[in-house]
């Protein structure tokens, strides 16, 4: 993308960037559209893209093959220059993780038990002798009581899911 280059409605996206960014001491906030994931957008040739990798662009050049633009600061809206780091989805991936922004437990969107739920599997889950019948806190009372495969229960108990807070 050419960020000089004016569009047919006469504005290159440099001169909209410098619009929409509100430049401070600390971040530089978009004032633009913001997207339902919290991150800044700006309109070029009808794509919607994010305005932090405009701002690489603007000042850093172009952004290589197969590399993300990534915030040190962590504020999705922040467009400031020498708030930005190339890196790979990877390396977005490892950051986020290592700042403990990934979604975990019930923060996570496809998550079907609770904290406490997982408390009461570890606290009161009994291992009968196999083979065993009427085991009142088996795998599948628990499976049952949560709707959940009894699978997810053996990663609870042996702490492979549901690692601690």
């Amino acid at each position: 993308m050419n960020v000089f280059e004016k569009t047919s409605k006469g504005k290159s996206p440099f001169q909209r960037f410098c619009e929409k960014v509100l430049i401070g001491d600390g971040c530089w906030n978009w004032q633009g559209f913001i997207d339902p994931n919290g991150y800044s957008r700006i309109s070029h040739y009808d794509k919607n893209v994010l305005a932090h990798r405009v701002s690489w662009l603007i000042h850093n050049g172009k952004i290589p093959q197969g590399k993300c633009v990534l915030h040190k600061c962590d504020n999705p809206v922040c467009t400031r220059p020498s708030h930005l780091f190339l890196g790979t989805f990877d390396d977005n991936n490892k950051d986020r993780s290592a700042k403990g922004r990934s979604a975990r437990g019930e923060t996570h969107g496809h998550a079907k038990l609770t904290w406490d739920a997982v408390k009461d599997i570890r606290t009161n889950y009994i291992k009968w002798p196999q083979g065993s019948k009427g085991n009142p806190r088996s795998l599948k009372y628990f499976a049952d009581k949560y709707n959940v495969p009894q699978s997810s229960i053996i990663r609870i108990l042996s702490g492979e899911s549901w690692k601690e807070q």
